[in-house]
């Protein structure tokens, strides 16, 4: 318990001690983000998620969803009580970073009683005095320092109570239940980092140097606190798996990646009276073929039908741009037939385009567009201009920064199913013809990047799901979390947003019936069989080279900021969050591109960056 007390109370007052002398040493504040972050990483998987995954199998990965998802509900519920459309007031954020501290608490208080707490203890400890010292930072530019040390000590007193609730409740569980406890705490720790994604990249080489070199200290804690618990999670059967399941991918991604840059770098801007023309099918067929090529999660494309919707475009062009955008993409397209086979591919690329096109016109005929919003004045923009390789290589690196980071958290929870999960588990909730359902209702309000979850999918299915649910779960999972719900109902009402759904959810399933019907029971590609499945020269160099390109893409932006997106996926189901994404160095926006950020939703939950805000709302939400 007095470690466990130590490690709360500790971070809080080093936090406190450096906002008072942060402006000296303000770029520090970020090399510890870093550290702590990878830090928080290696105990998550390196420890943590491992050990309870060898105990209980797939249980463990739901108690771990449960940890990681769960507080995000729990502060959303509790924002709404008495938030404002326009953002948390201070004092309301202030309550919200003291029940934050709590739970960071009853973390630290419950690690005294599991296997390699110490490491959980370090990863908490390591988040929380660079966590205080923004916090601080804010409430001493609102409020005054005397105020700010004020609240500093409540944050204290949340630790410390925190710390003997968390302990008293291990004690009572016992050994039974510690593997449970250890996977919800995987969760939870990464959900405490998911607050910490913010966007300052390091400007400089010698920063990104400083960044990476943070980075890897803090990867190494856990390595000298528990070398052998880490060295063993790394290792072993979770590794060959993951390993099998990028060579596997790698080829079809890199083409992906590639033909995206290709398509976006020679693309000539469309002139805007273009966006509103023509019948209403022409309407959403034209926003389901802008979107749908375009390498773009569900976090990215708010703000680009937000700019589309402000631009003038009709109702129809808009919501079927913003169904098919997250829906595909070409990289995910190319995995999509290298992990699951062509016909499964054209299956979901016909499913995507049909479910935004026809949710396109259903929106478009509800809309009075007798009277639409007058739109912002806009000009007819030229093509981009310069030579075609820069051109190119930005926008490759666009899409390895913003997609990038669920490729490869896909790529790893695949290899945690495929190892975990007991081998046709899932046969007869298909048998009874659940599967279907049970994945559609998960689907529906989460947010699901279609990259990410294409690896997935393969080795659900290989596991005995039926191609209909790993259909549903592609389709609905990117196009219907509850931020692109919101962003319709705020748009078009209640009544387009019930008629979408209801749409969407239809369609997916005849689609889904109509993959059980023609599709084999299990795809071509099973990873288990590995041995028997040689990898060539080709696979295997385009392995490394998707990964030296990824490294590339974090020297860019910064660990930090290229793993925001992962945040923001946590945290999507809020209508009302901004975007928070970092440009490599050079990089521009460009209207219906990638990237172009509009920090104002239609809500009008606009994102101000006073210094108060900065150093406190993007934190605490």
């Amino acid at each position: 318990m007095l470690d466990s007390m130590l490690y709360a109370l500790v971070p809080v007052l080093l936090g406190v001690a450096f906002a008072l002398v942060a402006e000296r040493f303000a770029r520090a504040l970020s090399f510890a983000r870093t550290a702590a972050l990878a830090a928080a990483l290696m105990v998550v998987f390196g420890t943590l998620l491992p050990s309870a995954a060898r105990e209980l199998g797939g249980v463990a990965l739901v108690i771990f969803g449960v940890g990681l998802i769960g507080p995000s509900i729990l502060e959303r519920l509790f924002a709404r009580r008495g938030g404002g459309e326009h953002g948390l007031p201070i004092e309301l954020a202030y309550w919200g970073l003291v029940l934050h501290q709590l739970g960071d608490g009853l973390a630290l208080g419950g690690a005294a009683h599991v296997e390699h707490g110490d490491a959980v203890m370090l990863g908490v400890a390591a988040h929380t005095a660079p966590l205080v010292a923004v916090a601080v930072l804010g409430y001493a530019a609102h409020d005054g320092v005397a105020s700010a040390l004020r609240r500093s000590a409540g944050l204290l007193v949340a630790s410390a109570l925190g710390v003997i609730l968390g302990g008293s409740l291990a004690w009572q569980a016992g050994e039974s239940l510690e593997p449970i406890l250890r996977a919800g705490l995987a969760g939870v720790l990464l959900h405490i980092f998911g607050h910490s994604l913010r966007d300052d990249a390091p400007a400089t080489g010698p920063a990104r140097a400083l960044d990476l070199l943070a980075a890897g200290i803090g990867a190494g804690l856990p390595l000298l606190a528990a070398p052998d618990a880490v060295v063993r999670g790394l290792s072993g059967p979770l590794a060959q798996a993951f390993w099998e399941l990028c060579v596997e991918a790698a080829p079809a991604l890199l083409l992906g990646f590639g033909l995206a840059a290709l398509i976006q770098s020679a693309g000539a801007r469309a002139p805007t009276r273009w966006l509103r023309g023509g019948s209403l099918w022409s309407q959403a067929a034209r926003g389901a073929l802008i979107g749908a090529p375009l390498p773009i999660c569900a976090c990215g494309v708010l703000p680009l039908a937000a700019a589309l919707r402000r631009q003038g475009a009709p109702a129809a062009l808009v919501v079927a741009f913003l169904i098919a955008t997250p829906e595909l993409g070409v990289e995910t397209l190319a995995v999509t037939a290298r992990l699951l086979g062509w016909p499964f591919a054209l299956l979901r690329l016909g499913g995507a385009l049909l479910l935004a096109g026809l949710v396109g016109v259903i929106v478009g005929r509800l809309v009075d567009e007798a009277a639409p919003q007058d739109p912002e004045p806009t000009e007819d923009l030229p093509a981009e201009r310069g030579a075609f390789l820069p051109r190119f290589f930005h926008q490759l690196d666009e899409s390895l920064a913003h997609t990038g980071p669920w490729v490869v958290a896909g790529l790893l929870f695949a290899a945690y199913i495929e190892v975990w999960l007991p081998a046709e588990q899932l046969i007869p909730l298909a048998q009874r013809g659940l599967d279907v359902l049970v994945v559609s209702l998960v689907a529906v309000p989460s947010y699901v990047c279609a990259a990410a979850a294409t690896p997935l999918a393969a080795v659900m299915w290989a596991k005995g799901l039926s191609p209909g649910a790993a259909l549903a779960g592609l389709l609905l999972g990117p196009a219907t979390n509850l931020a692109t719900l919101g962003f319709l109902r705020g748009a078009f009402g209640d009544r387009a947003l019930r008629a979408a759904l209801l749409v969407l959810v239809a369609v997916t399933w005849g689609l889904a019936a109509l993959a059980n019907l023609s599709l084999p029971a299990a795809p071509a590609l099973r990873i288990e069989d590995a041995e028997a499945h040689a990898h060539g020269l080709t696979a295997t160099l385009a392995a490394v080279a998707l990964g030296l390109l990824f490294v590339r893409s974090v020297w860019q932006v910064g660990l930090r900021c290229w793993l925001a997106s992962l945040g923001e996926g946590l945290s999507a189901s809020a209508p009302h969050q901004g975007h928070v994404h970092s440009h490599p160095p050079g990089g521009g926006h460009h209207v219906g591109k990638q990237h172009e950020h509009v920090h104002e939703h239609d809500h009008g939950h606009g994102h101000g960056h006073e210094a108060h805000d900065d150093h406190h709302h993007h934190d605490h939400r």
